[in-house]
């Protein structure tokens, strides 16, 4: 597999949905180690990210096991550390939190075993948080030295490379508070903490059929 932040020809997506892809946000790419970050704003799902030409066939090339939680995000420190892109506790989750959900919208399935909970800072999963709560707060800069040292990139197979890697083309160049402010801005989170207050601790899972159902719904056609 080539370099995450290599130049990639870039279609919209138009999958077994026939959808394009769209998010609450704007698309960003890295090339030369520098991401092109557009201005991050709200605007009810109305851009459009654009994505690989590969995502086309997805649908019919991904095999039907789930991953380990643990190997995607070991994946995912090792793919933004070479990629010269910070990373800390609170942009991990996120990135877990929205590569979980876009396999969700596509493909119907979770790409790994775990929920997320509604925390007052955005989705977390309780499991990775319970890896790093002895060694990191949600702030704490996550590196390549919190990779289990068992780790092997090859643990997930091609399909599942490629989608993580789309979703950090898309999301990875954003903070994770600006990760988490999306999160904020969207159905599955906000319907987890009904009846909860903005500071009060919540550890309601997040239903991942809102999150299936709620993703979809921002491919257009």
């Amino acid at each position: 597999m080539g370099n995450l932040f290599e130049p990639k020809e870039s279609v919209f997506l138009k999958g077994r949905h026939g959808h394009s892809f769209p998010c609450n946000h704007q698309a960003s790419f890295k090339k030369d180690n520098i991401y092109t970050k557009p201005s991050w704003h709200y605007n009810g799902g109305s851009a459009a990210i654009v994505m690989p030409g590969w995502r086309a066939s997805f649908g019919k090339n991904m095999e039907n096991t789930l991953c380990n939680i643990h190997d995607v995000c070991d994946y995912i420190i090792v793919k933004l550390d070479e990629g010269g892109e910070l990373l800390n506790h609170l942009k991990l989750q996120k990135l877990l939190y929205y590569t979980q959900a876009w396999h969700l919208a596509f493909e119907g399935t979770p790409l790994f075993k775990g929920k997320f909970q509604a925390w007052v800072h955005g989705p977390v999963s309780r499991e990775i948080y319970d890896r790093f709560k002895d060694s990191k707060s949600l702030y704490a800069a996550v590196t390549r030295d919190d990779v289990r040292k068992e780790f092997d990139l090859d643990s997930l197979n091609h399909e599942a490379q490629l989608h993580i890697d789309e979703v950090l083309d898309s999301y990875a160049a954003f903070s994770g508070s600006e990760l988490e402010s999306m999160t904020h801005e969207e159905k599955p989170w906000i319907v987890a903490r009904d009846g909860y207050k903005s500071a009060d601790r919540c550890e309601v899972s997040i239903d991942e059929s809102v999150m299936a159902d709620f993703y979809r719904s921002r491919l257009k056609n």
